[in-house]
């Protein structure tokens, strides 16, 4: 597909993120077909890889307390609460949990990876409303509030 933008000729299947893998120019617009044929990560996927990044967290507290330093424990603290409101914006808007469940965070209108900002705007949600966020979910898109706050939805990572 040519990009109307820079004239870049992207593969004939299209992009990942349907962007111009040139310049950036959204090839396909957020009502597009192919952004419709994105699925949804399930209520299960989600949870679970949720669990494993709170065993991330926790074990990183845990190996910060019982092995370093008191001088530097602090720096393992904060480590860990880096890590649960940042690994989202990991590689592909992957956690490791979500890397464990082949699902990814993406911005709802650009479907590019979750952003630092975007990870910190939903994760904040999580830390602040905890279960409450959870609720909102079950809805059609599948978004926590924290994820409408961000703009971002969880899809399964294609192959």
């Amino acid at each position: 597909m040519k990009c109307p933008k820079c004239g870049y000729e992207n593969p004939p299947e299209g992009t990942q993120d349907g962007r111009c893998d040139e310049c950036g120019y959204l090839l396909f617009p957020v009502n597009s077909e192919r952004h419709h044929r994105t699925e949804l990560a399930s209520f299960g996927q989600r949870f679970f890889a949720q669990l494993i990044d709170s065993f991330v967290y926790l074990g990183i507290i845990i190996l910060s307390v019982s092995i370093l330093p008191e001088s530097i424990v602090n720096f393992g603290i904060i480590l860990g609460f880096f890590y649960l409101l940042f690994s989202d914006a990991l590689v592909g808007g992957q956690s490791l949990g979500k890397q464990v469940f082949q699902i990814s965070v993406v911005d709802m209108t650009s479907m590019r990876p979750c952003t630092p900002m975007k990870s910190l705007i939903r994760n904040l949600s999580l830390a602040f409303l905890g279960i409450i966020d959870w609720v909102f979910i079950f809805s059609e898109k599948r978004q926590r509030l924290g994820d409408k706050l961000a703009n971002t939805i969880v899809i399964k990572k294609s192959s």
